[in-house]
């Protein structure tokens, strides 16, 4: 037996709550204590049990001499004559409340494991006024304590740690030496500073603490107190209950509690109301986007009532082209799109034509093997359509069209898409294309005015529902561009991020339909998922889940799912808009595509370079053009926070001069007419 001795804090080490604070637990207890109850009347509860609580020491170190209270000591100071209990059943009520939000931390469950194996003694400390017992229940219960260990409670002994005097206990009672003991807790003064002072080692233990996400879910909101508090408890839990993953990173379990998750909930949520009161049998989650969406509403499926979800592969690859019934330049606006690679080996990817189809008619615009692979000029851009709208080119593509049509209609009415119209389509948005060219498939079989989406985020210059049919928007893009944008333009700036990374799925793009024993397959795009991604997708969704088990939990979905989406939304803008170094670290090296077959990528961020800020400068001054989507990365800000100081300086002044002419464009507009007009 090793003669070292491991000892650990209990709460906000081993144990946390589903609560932002310990006194929000107040908050909760006296809500759910009486229906009837008024917020005001709840307040003054709450009050009243911290003066009690309060109180209670003061008289208790007066009569007794002892260091600490028990719950029994507060209650006795406690006035609840407004209340329809009594004293003992608030005591019970409030222990089964504590028990009730208790979470374990992962990365110390492993930790102790790991002493355990080692053959390590492991005893437990606490400064708390709930009596030894119950707290060695909640311990054994989350498999981290066990019988046989000792859980020193400064309620039952008299003595804290804040003194000093419970370390001294314990090291009497174990008959050790204070080097003896290895002790690790939150608390940088009751757990660090004072037993160091009398020779313990010691861990700080800061993993607990609220993130700068989790302290604005509850600071920034004038949402109940219980309701804003459980929001950043439970992004708390679900960090700490997977940090210990080893296939994710800290940084990148943060973001997916803090951020993630919160957001493509809140918007699962707000569809599964919106279905339910418009009556709609079936909901689609389009694939790749759609994965983790499907996997929420699942789940959400086992507390509240659902309509039917179904897991329904598709894409722009996979959509558009069978969509295709006459062939010009207004019915194939997306085959050539601004910031979209202009390769014609890339565009005639995305109508499912090899250049060897069409060599007499590339011959003839001159289109040679070298010239293919080069982005466009305008004059090539033309010369491009002239290829396309050629009559022998032109009627390949409407063949191929007709074909990938007959597979497409036959999986959609595999799937009941073609028997009734109570369904919708559920995607990320944004311009609603998919939307639109599901909608002319359909219309060979189907009214076309069936069609029906839900969309994360839908942006200004989206197709009009005339188009597209009917259309939902969680977020919706101010349909003006004003001068002073809101902040969740931020959102719209990163929706590759959005859809590329939050959104990650565990298979590669769908590209078409196949037929094989009757049954209608989707064809998936020749790129393997390598293993690093495939581990990155499964523990990203097991947190997001996780979110969904816990905030099931709560009434919040039902009642509160609007607060959860201002709290979602706000702190998605934060993360977009001021990145700190340890936020973009764990996806900086991931790429995003621009394009609907994923032809061309770039990273998510990188280090800035001195080119970029050349770059930038001539940007500014309108005296360089975009340039190639694979030479730049996807985010700006989540760059500069990778750069060293100098630039990130510089980046912000371009950031700011750029918002000044922005802002003031007018002005200068007139200034340098003035001067022209003083010139003459």
């Amino acid at each position: 037996m090793n003669s070292m001795i491991y000892s650990f804090d209990v709460f906000d080490t081993c144990l946390v709550r589903t609560v932002a604070r310990p006194t929000d637990l107040f908050y909760c207890l006296f809500r759910q204590s009486s229906k009837e109850i008024s917020l005001e009347q709840v307040n003054e509860l709450v009050r009243l049990r911290i003066e009690a609580e309060t109180q209670a020491r003061n008289n208790h170190y007066v009569k007794t001499g002892r260091e600490d209270i028990t719950i029994k000591d507060i209650y006795e100071c406690f006035d609840s004559k407004n209340l329809p209990f009594n004293k003992g059943q608030l005591i019970q009520f409030e222990m089964d409340l504590e028990y009730q939000y208790l979470r374990p931390i992962q990365i110390i469950k492993s930790q102790i494991t790991q002493l355990r194996n080692q053959e390590i003694k492991i005893i437990f400390i606490s400064d708390m006024y709930l009596p030894q017992p119950f707290i060695k229940k909640c311990l054994i219960d989350y498999q981290i304590g066990q019988e046989t260990d000792q859980v020193y409670v400064s309620a039952n002994i008299g003595l804290t740690k804040a003194t000093g005097n419970l370390f001294k206990y314990i090291l009497k009672q174990e008959n050790i030496q204070p080097h003896q003991l290895y002790h690790t807790g939150d608390n940088l003064y009751g757990d660090v500073l004072i037993p160091q002072k009398l020779g313990i080692k010691t861990t700080h233990f800061k993993n607990s603490q609220l993130n700068r996400y989790e302290q604005k879910s509850i600071t920034q909101s004038l949402a109940p107190v219980e309701v804003r508090s459980q929001i950043s408890g439970i992004s708390r839990v679900v960090r700490l209950r997977s940090e210990d993953k080893v296939s994710l990173s800290s940084e990148m379990t943060s973001i997916a509690a803090n951020i993630i998750a919160p957001l493509l909930i809140s918007y699962v949520t707000w569809i599964i109301q919106d279905a339910n009161q418009k009556g709609l049998k079936r909901l689609y989650f389009v694939s790749r986007d759609g994965q983790i969406l499907h996997k929420i509403a699942r789940k959400l499926g086992k507390t509240i009532p659902i309509p039917e979800c179904r897991y329904l592969y598709g894409s722009r690859q996979a959509w558009f082209l069978p969509s295709i019934s006459q062939v010009n330049q207004d019915k194939l606006e997306w085959l050539i799109r601004e910031g979209q690679s202009t390769a014609p080996i890339d565009l005639l990817k995305k109508i499912q034509i090899e250049p060897k189809e069409i060599q007499s008619t590339l011959d003839k615009f001159n289109f040679t093997s070298e010239r293919l692979t080069h982005q466009l000029t305008p004059q090539g851009i033309e010369q491009f359509w002239q290829v396309i709208e050629d009559s022998t080119v032109a009627q390949l593509i409407l063949e191929k069209a007709q074909k990938a049509r007959q597979l497409a209609l036959k999986y959609f009415t595999q799937e009941g898409m073609t028997s009734d119209d109570l369904w919708a389509i559920v995607d990320l948005g944004w311009m609603l294309r998919c939307q639109k060219a599901l909608k002319e498939i359909l219309s060979h079989i189907n009214d076309p005015n069936n069609v029906k989406g839900y969309y994360l985020g839908i942006r200004r210059n989206c197709l009009n529902s005339g188009e597209v049919g009917d259309y939902s928007g969680f977020i919706l893009q101010d349909p003006l561009a004003y001068s002073y944008q809101p902040e969740s333009e931020y959102i719209f700036r990163g929706i590759h991020l959005i859809d590329q990374i939050f959104t990650m799925a565990d298979h590669s793009l769908v590209v078409g339909y196949q037929e094989k024993n009757t049954q209608m397959l989707p064809i998936f795009k020749e790129v393997a998922i390598s293993a690093e991604k495939y581990n990155l997708v499964e523990a990203n969704h097991n947190i997001i889940l996780s979110y969904v088990e816990e905030i099931a939990k709560t009434d919040i979905l039902n009642f509160h799912n609007d607060e959860l989406k201002r709290s979602a939304i706000s702190n998605t803008v934060d993360f977009f808009a001021n990145p700190q170094i340890h936020d973009v670290r764990p996806i900086a090296k991931l790429y995003t595509s621009n394009d609907q077959n994923e032809s061309n990528s770039r990273p998510v961020a990188r280090k800035l370079k001195t080119q970029d800020l050349l770059y930038f400068a001539f940007r500014l001054i309108l005296k360089a053009k975009p340039r190639e989507y694979s030479q730049g990365f996807d985010w700006l800000e989540g760059s500069v926070a990778l750069s060293n100081p100098l630039f990130k300086l510089i980046f912000r002044g371009f950031l700011q001069l750029r918002m000044v002419i922005s802002d003031h464009k007018p002005i200068w507009i007139y200034w340098v007419w003035f001067q022209i007009k003083q010139k003459k």
